[in-house]
């Protein structure tokens, strides 16, 4: 059951009628104008990759370090701000790859 919620939300995601998913000129102006929205919205983001596995090997944090929001938001920002992100970036696509390239599996 969980594999197939996994897969009905990554089709969603990529269907272009996801309309849920902010890019990252959305991000931005909401981290401006509403920060503790964007908070919520990153958290619910970093939650759904660890609810559906999407964690389990494609990125490895210290067992002893628990990821909040504001390492969220910070993983995101480092990631956009390295790699010239446009607006047009999918906030949760910054997200998933920044926690790959901050924390690679061995």
């Amino acid at each position: 059951m969980k594999k197939l919620l996994g897969i009905i939300v990554l089709g969603l995601l990529f269907s272009g009628n996801a309309y849920s998913f902010y890019n990252y000129g959305e991000y931005k102006k909401m981290l401006r104008e509403d920060p503790k929205s964007l908070n919520e919205y990153v958290y619910g983001l970093g939650s759904s990759l660890t609810t559906f596995g999407f964690d389990k090997g494609q990125y490895c944090p210290p067992k002893s370090l628990r990821i909040n929001t504001k390492n969220y938001i910070s993983i995101i920002n480092d990631y956009a701000n390295s790699s010239n992100a446009p607006d047009d970036e999918l906030v949760i696509t910054l997200l998933y790859v920044g926690l790959r390239i901050t924390f690679p599996c061995k």
